[in-house]
């Protein structure tokens, strides 16, 4: 393997990553493509600044890098680019460098595992969102079946603060699934203390920490990795003809003693799913509510563990499967990442014409 193209390639590919999420912190840079190695990163990054392709910007006492027009001219060589920004349009304004770091966190940590995770600008501009929103990034299931808009949590948010997102959920009518990134305890309960049934009424809102960012939600990267889940407990059938009362399951678990139940997503605190379950509990219909340790606390306040309708399983996420590898960062990923920059290698080494003799 020619190392040279090797290090060309990478470099454009990280080039090519800072253009697209406009900043990236060298912790971010390091995690997609030198895992293992985290003095050589910063070499790396450094010497990409010394060659004018990045700039540096502080961030919580840490650089993070930007692009410069260098860099983006050497992107258009490549044939990285096409219609380009300019670099001083692709510089974060810093007022929102926080917001930029911290949704690129959702990149770094989903996209080895098939998410597609989208920049903010052209999110917004695809579901048409208006250019102030404060969402922060766009999400997509390896099986392109379900999108999201990410929101980014603070530690010390606001009640006032909630009540502008909880506006912005409302008004939207051309996506139903959000994702909440809950950078504290008190950001999370704040929020919880002001839901209502504006998010209720959506398909989905998942309320994770950032600690399941990083090492629960990659194992559920589509609806294939859910059923593989389910199928631990039993056979996992879909739920073909749902009611009003049961259109929060997408499946139906039948246990070995040939029990049905329809299935809760509760893993990642759903806030449209428990009163729902709540109405099936009352109508006689059984429920397996999925959840973690965490979720579980919740969503007994709202529902009877003692319910004969009601199964609780409550999961372990050092049991599941995937669980330690994802967590290792040294096999499988670092598997992945070498197998996507090969491909990568050989198409640029198929497209470079060869020297004249």
């Amino acid at each position: 393997m020619d190392k040279r193209i090797k290090r060309e390639v990478v470099t454009l590919d990280i080039l090519e990553d800072v253009y697209h999420f406009r900043a990236l912190t060298t912790d971010q840079i390091r995690y997609l493509y030198y895992p293992d190695k985290k003095n050589y990163t910063e070499q790396k990054v450094k010497n990409l600044r010394d060659r004018g392709l990045l700039d540096s910007l502080r961030y919580e006492r840490k650089a993070c890098y930007v692009i410069t027009t260098k860099g983006i001219r050497q992107l258009e060589k490549n044939g990285r680019l096409t219609k380009s920004r300019l670099a001083k349009d692709n510089r974060p304004d810093p007022s929102e460098l926080w917001r930029i770091i911290q949704a690129n966190d959702v990149f770094v940590y989903l996209s080895p595992f098939g998410f597609k995770v989208t920049e903010v600008r052209e999110w917004k501009a695809r579901y048409r969102m208006n250019r102030n929103s404060w969402v922060a990034a766009g999400v997509t299931t390896s099986d392109v079946k379900k999108d999201y808009s990410v929101y980014i949590m603070p530690k010390n948010i606001s009640e006032k603060e909630i009540s502008h997102i909880r506006g912005e959920i409302k008004e939207a009518t051309t996506i139903g699934r959000y994702i909440f990134i809950f950078k504290s305890l008190t950001s999370y309960s704040v929020f919880l203390q002001n839901i209502s049934n504006v998010e209720r009424g959506k398909l989905e809102i998942m309320m994770i920490s950032e600690l399941h960012l990083r090492k629960v939600l990659p194992l559920f990267s589509g609806e294939q990795s859910y059923i593989d889940f389910y199928s631990k407990y039993g056979e996992v059938l879909v739920n073909d003809n749902p009611s009003s009362m049961t259109n929060f399951a997408e499946y139906i678990l039948r246990t070995e003693d040939g029990e049905e139940y329809y299935i809760c997503n509760y893993l990642f605190q759903d806030a449209t799913v428990l009163e729902r379950v709540k109405g099936c509990q009352n109508a006689d219909r059984k429920v397996a509510v999925f959840t973690f340790q965490t979720g579980h606390r919740e969503a007994v306040k709202m529902i009877s563990e003692n319910s004969p309708y009601i199964k609780f399983f409550i999961v372990d996420p050092n049991e599941m499967p995937g669980f330690t590898e994802l967590n290792s960062r040294l096999t499988e990923i670092k598997e992945q990442i070498e197998e996507r920059n090969e491909k990568r290698r050989l198409a640029y080494r198929g497209q470079r014409k060869p020297k004249a003799t």
